[in-house]
């Protein structure tokens, strides 16, 4: 495995407790259909994500696991290639739209 990849993926499992209310979580998947807000695959309501702006702490949507790696990737500079070119695109497009 990449430096890169060790370090998301810690990051994802030491932050993965940062959470917010189960009531939140509940109203973004109803309101999106049980999709990612991001790549608009089905979601699993339990590994689903909180996703939010770090600098703004306002939330942006419920988004896959991989969808957050590959966000937290283009937010920090970190080398692309991890993810797909599909991937890649739907998270340009989510953090546009989310602007």
């Amino acid at each position: 495995m990449s430096l890169e990849r060790d370090f998301l993926m810690s990051y994802t499992y030491a932050t993965s407790n940062y959470e917010r209310s189960e009531k939140t979580r509940q109203e973004l998947f109803i309101e999106q259909k049980g999709n990612c807000k991001c790549c608009n695959d089905k979601l699993d309501y339990f590994k689903s994500k909180i996703e939010h702006d770090h600098e703004t702490d306002q939330i942006r949507g419920l988004v896959c696991s991989r969808c957050n790696l590959a966000i937290m990737a283009k937010e920090r500079g970190l080398r692309k290639t991890l993810f797909s070119v599909k991937i890649m695109r739907a998270v340009e497009l989510y953090l546009e739209l989310s602007a």
